[in-house]
């Protein structure tokens, strides 16, 4: 049973980006609003944000859901735009071999901690459904509730 219940859960591995040498993107997009100051962690690490023409390697889509009264209404509105933003990656052909990763803060309980955005947690499990049929396709990447995002693993 121990091996089984093996798939249900995440296991987490904390790694140092481009430790094996390899440079970071030139350019990074950024889709939609910035509501985890991604652009000026990336240009502190010197990584261009995309000005919208072309796809570059790799696009973040920052996920930031409402709480308190609005919290449904939050959930379907994260959900049903990270929905949109699949199927728009997946019907460009100019985007497939770019990979679209999904950025939230607080969607994953980690060390015995609680989810504090439950509507991006709700994307988690949409984008989690999209990376079983397009491997590589897309990405998750869940930022610390309580710190300023790393640059170095904004790009990994």
């Amino acid at each position: 049973a121990l091996e089984r219940d093996a798939l249900f859960a995440l296991d987490w591995t904390r790694t140092t980006a481009f430790a094996d040498g390899t440079a970071p993107p030139a350019a990074v997009g950024l889709i939609g609003a910035d509501p985890f100051g991604l652009t000026a962690a990336l240009a502190a690490a010197g990584v261009t944000v995309a000005d919208g023409t072309g796809t570059p390697d790799l696009v973040l889509a920052p996920v930031a859901g409402a709480d308190g009264d609005h919290l449904l209404t939050s959930v379907h509105e994260v959900t049903s735009r990270a929905l949109g933003h699949l199927r728009d990656w997946l019907d460009d052909p100019a985007r497939s071999g770019s990979r679209l990763v999904f950025v939230t803060r607080g969607a994953v309980a980690t060390d015995g901690g609680g989810v504090t955005d439950l509507a991006a947690a709700a994307v988690w499990g949409l984008v989690r459904s999209a990376q079983t049929e397009h491997p590589g396709r897309f990405g998750l990447l869940d930022l610390d509730p309580a710190s300023t995002p790393d640059p170095a693993a904004l790009t990994a």
